[in-house]
């Protein structure tokens, strides 16, 4: 973490001086990557929902930008193309559509039911009760996503009050969760102190080359420029680069 957090300013500075993906993945520690996305696609870097929504978010047009996810990590990304939907002939998809249909009404079924439980446990019914086997965890933190569970656990227990019960999970794999406690976080602590400091760096970094970045972007596109970015590259390249202590 730390080290990402002390390379965000280098790599900001290459995009926002109009470095394309492959240059900065040739240049920094960064891997290019390419993958077609839908919005049914959970693979890779796509299980994380901050790069499900940047990548809806994206136009054709648009310069890549660093964003930060969960873990720890950082990702730019840039949309190639656009693949319109089209229809298949039913007879070629009649199959799938029964296997989705029926994958449909079974996690309709299980949610519903979820939401029964849920019910009976806002009415005072405990976990047993209902013949379910719940599973405790104490001291979580947002920061810990390695702890056991279906998809969307901690956004729900994070997103719950004290004895509050929250529905989760997606498909056939659905849970209820309970708040027990809250804790406040030690903000003297030396991982508080450390995160504060990572994200006021980030922040000071970013919010001025974003700027930069953003009159950039105008300059280009008003005045009709095509910069080529591999000659600029070669240049830097002939250039000795700067001691460092």
């Amino acid at each position: 973490r730390d080290r990402i957090a002390d390379d965000i300013e280098e790599y900001e500075d290459q995009l926002a001086g109009g470095a394309t993906l492959e240059e900065l993945a040739a240049e920094t520690l960064m891997e290019l990557s390419q993958m077609s996305v839908s919005t049914e696609t959970r693979d890779g870097i796509a299980r994380h929902a901050t790069f499900r929504n940047a990548v809806a978010l994206l136009d054709e047009d648009d310069f890549p930008t660093l964003a930060n996810l969960p873990d720890g990590g950082i990702f730019a990304v840039r949309l190639d193309r656009i693949i319109p939907p089209e229809l298949r002939p039913l007879d070629s998809a009649r199959s799938d559509v029964i296997d989705s249909w029926k994958r449909s009404e079974v996690a309709r079924l299980v949610a519903e039911h979820a939401e029964e439980l849920k019910a009976k446990l806002e009415d005072g019914f405990s976990f047993e009760d209902l013949g379910l086997e719940p599973a405790r965890e104490i001291g979580v933190r947002r920061r810990d996503l390695g702890f056991a569970g279906p998809i969307g656990l901690a956004d729900a227990a994070f997103g719950q009050i004290v004895d509050g019960f929250a529905v989760f999970g997606r498909g056939e794999e659905v849970g209820i969760v309970r708040v027990d406690a809250v804790h406040d976080v030690d903000l003297d602590s030396l991982e508080a102190v450390e995160l504060g400091s990572n994200l006021s760096r980030q922040y000071s970094a970013s919010t001025g080359r974003d700027v930069v970045r953003i009159y950039n972007e105008y300059l280009q596109r008003s005045a009709g420029t095509n910069i080529d970015h591999s000659i600029i590259s070669s240049i830097h390249a002939q250039f000795p680069a700067p001691a460092r202590n």
